[in-house]
C-alpha cells in the first residue's frame, strides 16, 4: 500500500499506529537493547507522536545514564533520534539535560579509546545542532558548557 493510499485509509492508519505502539512497548521492556533493535526503533522517529518521541528519548537517556560502561548503541541511538527529529520537538530542558549527561560521561574518559570519545563528540554535535535549531537562548554557560568546552579544547592537541 502506498503512502498516498494510507493517507485516506483511516483503518490502515490505526493499524500502523497500533503497530508503532507495540514496537515502542517491546523496546521499553527489552533489557538487552542491541544496535539492530535501537536502529529499527529510531527509524520510526519521523512518524512518532510527540509523547512517543518523549518516551523513546527517556528510554535512551536513562539507559545511558544508568550504564556503568558506556553503551555505544544507546548513544548512537540518541544521536540518531536527535538528528531525525524535527526542530522544535524537543524542549530546552531536554536538550540541556542530554548535554549535561554527555558532559558527565566525557569527564572520566582519560585514556579511553578514540571510538569512545568520537561517539560522545558526535552526539554532542547533534545536541548542539538541535539546540541551535530550537533557538535555545539564555543558558548558563558555566554548567555544563564550560567543562564540556574545556574537555573538547584538550582534545584538539590529541594525536588520535
Amino acid at each position: 500500500m502506498s503512502l498516498k493510499a494510507i493517507e485516506h485509509d483511516i483503518d490502515e492508519q490505526e493499524r500502523l499506529k497500533t503497530l508503532v505502539n507495540g514496537i515502542l512497548k517491546e523496546f521499553t521492556h527489552d533489557e538487552l537493547k542491541d544496535a539492530n533493535i535501537i536502529a529499527e526503533v529510531v527509524c520510526l522517529v519521523p512518524v512518532l507522536e510527540k509523547y512517543q518521541l518523549q518516551k523513546l528519548l527517556q528510554q535512551l537517556f536513562h539507559g545511558i545514564e544508568r550504564s556503568e560502561l558506556l553503551n555505544f548503541d544507546l548513544l548512537e541511538g540518541l544521536a540518531q533520534l536527535i538528528q531525525r527529529t524535527c526542530p522544535g520537538h524537543f524542549n530546552a530542558d531536554d536538550l540541556v539535560k542530554i548535554l549535561d549527561l554527555i558532559s558527565r560521561r566525557l569527564r572520566p574518559t582519560h585514556g579511553q579509546s578514540p571510538d569512545y570519545i568520537n561517539q560522545l563528540t558526535l552526539t554532542v554535535s547533534r545536541v548542539l545542532d538541535a539546540m541551535a535549531d530550537t533557538k535555545i537562548k539564555g543558558l548558563d554557560r558555566e554548567n555544563p558548557h564550560k567543562p564540556l568546552a574545556d574537555y573538547l579544547n584538550r582534545l584538539k592537541g590529541a594525536t588520535d
